[in-house]
């Protein structure tokens, strides 16, 4: 991922924080909203380097820490968590396959509000837990995977849209005809 593609990256990422952290979006399903940062955090995490996609992991957590009503760290915990183990199943899995970008949305999606719920339980108030939370998580996950095709699909054609491909450096140009023999 190159750095236009990076900053479209974070600007999408800021944008979706805060819809979502202002509580714009309809609940959908069960009563969940649905977080689509997560999913982001996946794509930076299998189309960028290392630094990319905990950077996005960071601004992410951050800036969506700071415009709800989580203490702070607890989304930039639980996101980071999730970048470290995209990047850990980066040479597993397949990249540029639906099903494989499907999945692992699908179980960061459920992963992150998880590992969110035990660091609000640790750190901050205790929210209440039972059966429809786990139901919640579930839809999250579902969301999560069908969402996660369309994001790759969708920033991968902005990332080739505004960016240009560089040719190859050859020091022998090619409009340059060469005779050869007497002449």
């Amino acid at each position: 991922m190159n750095r236009v593609a990076f900053i479209l990256l974070l600007a999408l990422t800021a944008l979706l924080a805060f819809v979502e952290g202002r509580g714009w979006t309809r609940e959908g399903l069960l009563g969940t909203r649905i977080d689509a940062i997560p999913v982001l955090v996946v794509y930076a995490s299998l189309r960028g380097d290392f630094l990319q996609a905990i950077g996005a992991a960071v601004f992410a957590g951050l800036l969506f820490d700071s415009l709800s009503v989580s203490p702070l760290g607890t989304s930039l915990l639980s996101l980071t968590l999730s970048a470290l183990l995209a990047i850990r199943l980066r040479g597993v899995v397949l990249r540029d396959q639906a099903l494989a970008q499907a999945v692992l949305g699908g179980i960061v999606s459920a992963l992150h509000p998880a590992a969110h719920l035990i660091l609000l339980w640790i750190f901050g108030p205790r929210p209440p837990m039972g059966w429809e939370t786990l139901a919640h998580i579930g839809v999250l996950g579902l969301c999560g995977a069908g969402f996660a095709p369309l994001c790759f699909l969708l920033l991968d054609r902005l990332e080739t849209a505004l960016t240009y491909e560089r040719k190859p450096f050859s020091r022998f140009r090619s409009e340059v005809e060469i005779k050869r023999g007497r002449g």
